[in-house]
């Protein structure tokens, strides 16, 4: 977690900002949740449509 908050700091995302995510809503993204928590960044979730065999 912590070494997430740092990454974002270090590219400049300051508390306030909006980041956007393409990740499944999992356990596994659990940590930069927090991380997004802790540094005051609003984590806004991109929807894309899960399609079947193409």
């Amino acid at each position: 977690m912590r070494t997430a908050m740092v990454a974002m700091q270090v590219q400049g995302i300051t508390p306030g900002a909006r980041v956007a995510l393409l990740i499944n809503n999992a356990v596994a993204s659990m940590p930069f949740d927090f991380a997004c928590a802790k540094a005051g960044v609003n984590r806004v979730l991109l929807h894309y449509p899960i399609q079947g065999g193409s």
